[in-house]
């Protein structure tokens, strides 16, 4: 394979939206599927195992792809973004003295 050659910014912004949404798909739904399967979770080896394909797939894609890897990390940003905020959120409205 050879890196890919952007001739437009379509090809940028399709291959960042694809990024974005298969790491979406492969770091939130997979392990949530699998913990539905197998009704109580993938455990500590499934969930390792997906996270470090996830990452195989943001190397292969900075290598041949590189704005597919942008997206990629563009999603785990903002995902650790809203993990940020919802635990920002829960320590704030649980341990507020106000009843």
């Amino acid at each position: 394979m050879k890196r890919k050659i952007y001739t437009s910014r379509g090809e940028k912004q399709t291959d960042f939206f694809i990024g974005y949404f298969v790491t979406a798909v492969w770091v939130v739904l997979l392990p949530t599927l699998g913990g539905a399967l197998t009704g109580g979770g993938t455990g500590a080896a499934g969930t390792v195992i997906l996270l470090v394909a996830g990452l195989g797939f943001l190397v292969g894609a900075g290598v041949y792809r590189p704005w597919m890897a942008v997206g990629g990390l563009g999603c785990l940003g903002s995902l650790i973004a809203l993990g940020l905020l919802g635990a920002l959120f829960i320590a704030v409205t649980c341990s507020s003295s106000y009843r």
